[in-house]
């Protein structure tokens, strides 16, 4: 996901998305410790980042409510 699409969504959303990311990134972890997702070998890849997109604007946001 792109991270102006992120920007738009609310903390709520965030979280929710966060959580969504993470339960997929577990569930492509485990075709791959079984042999398995040949062909969505960057898949990994492109949940991982998202998942830092989304820690990462999380972040902002607390420095952000900090000031």
């Amino acid at each position: 996901m792109k991270f102006k699409d992120l920007q738009k969504k609310s903390p709520e959303d965030l979280k929710k998305e966060l959580e969504k990311y993470k339960m997929d990134l577990m569930k492509y972890r485990a075709q791959v410790a079984t042999g398995g997702a040949g062909k969505d070998a960057g898949k990994i890849r492109e949940i991982k980042r998202t998942i830092a997109r989304i820690m990462t604007l999380n972040r902002k946001q607390e420095v952000k409510t900090q000031q």
